[in-house]
């Protein structure tokens, strides 16, 4: 997004600017949109995204930075995405050819597509998110297939080992004993299955959460769920026997909490919608905001908000994409110091600040 700032109305000089990205330019702009993302162990973010205009719909970053991206703008879903040593999986978007509920496997080291694995089939939803998680662990990729109400099993080379049944199956994660932790977001549950696929523990979390990502933390052996209800937090889980939360990271009330700030106002873990979370192996904990603004096809005007904090939970940077196809307007009361879009409000120059979201899902 671009703005004119006017130097002297005399003589109607003005300098050029812009807000609502991290970076100006083509080859280093934060990706718009993501809805998922995935942490490779060295630090490099992967996040995926349903559009993303001219780049490619996963985008990856490293130390605050932009490193390059993958794919085509409407390539992917962007509602799931994992990863190994060698590959990412990704759920793509729908497609005329094969349609919805496929999953590619891109390697890491050319960034190109070699594999193609046909998951649900629900092919014909070309708006609505068909696989809603994915998960890898040793030679095996899991992956939700929310309509089919199962989590199927394949090799990471695409060979079908067995179905998990599950209603409404969304997030993935796997813990250290191989067994599979799936969210259940509409229901508030993240249930527990053994490798195969008995049913295990049940985390019920409070009325109105909606666990929409999850994390295990091997160093820790805990559980990291992000909750996109009211709450708008990470809830940590201790697995030490029966599953038991013992903590959380994040403001309660995230961006619309009053106790801490201005309802509406975001920043240091005042997180909107969590929908991804994940960790290096030097204890870096990255967050994904989905911040609230979405529209017809999966929220190309949602927005992308990075996070980085420290083992210890100071934050470290942001990186930010928070409008598309959208204009803003600034404010005659302070003099163009802050600039209102439809959804978020801004201050300052060279990217500016994300000030707040004025979408409050809850009350309205």
């Amino acid at each position: 997004m671009c703005m004119a700032m006017l130097a002297a109305a005399s003589h109607a000089q003005y300098t050029t600017d812009w807000l609502a990205n991290t970076f100006g330019t083509l080859a280093a702009h934060v990706g718009n949109g993501a809805r998922s993302m995935w942490v490779a162990p060295e630090g490099v973010i992967y996040t995926s995204s349903r559009w993303d205009e001219n780049a490619g719909g996963v985008a990856i970053y490293q130390n605050g930075q932009t490193l390059g991206t993958i794919g085509i703008h409407d390539e992917f879903q962007g509602g799931a995405i994992t990863g190994n040593a060698t590959s990412i999986f990704v759920a793509l978007g729908y497609n005329r050819t094969f349609g919805s509920g496929s999953v590619g496997r891109y390697n890491r080291g050319t960034n190109t597509r070699d594999l193609r694995i046909p998951v649900s089939t629900w092919t014909g939803i070309q708006y609505a998110d068909v696989i809603t998680g994915l998960a890898t662990g040793g030679n095996l990729l899991y992956a939700s297939d929310f309509y089919g109400n199962r989590v199927r099993v394949y090799t990471t080379d695409g060979v079908w080992q067995r179905d998990i049944g599950v209603q409404g199956p969304g997030a993935l994660a796997l813990d250290a004993a191989g067994n599979l932790w799936v969210a259940r977001m509409s229901a508030g549950v993240v249930v527990q299955y053994s490798p195969t696929g008995t049913q295990m523990n049940t985390i019920q979390m409070a009325a109105g959460a909606r666990p929409a990502s999850l994390y295990f933390d091997a160093a820790a052996g805990q559980l990291l769920v992000g909750d996109e209800g009211p709450d708008m937090n990470i809830k940590v889980y201790g697995l030490l026997g029966l599953p038991l939360q013992v903590g959380t990271f994040g403001v309660q009330g995230g961006y619309l909490d009053t106790t801490s700030g201005i309802k509406g106002q975001v920043g240091d873990k005042r997180f909107t919608r969590v929908v991804g979370i994940g960790k290096d192996s030097a204890g870096n904990l990255y967050v994904l905001n989905n911040a609230w603004g979405g529209g017809w096809d999966l929220g190309r005007n949602g927005s992308t908000d990075i996070h980085a904090y420290s083992p210890t939970g100071t934050l470290q940077w942001k990186l930010q994409a928070l409008n598309f196809e959208a204009a803003a307007a600034p404010d005659p009361a302070t003099d163009g110091a802050f600039f209102y879009s439809g959804n978020n409000v801004y201050t300052g120059s060279a990217g500016g600040t994300f000030v707040a979201n004025t979408v409050d899902p809850f009350t309205y």
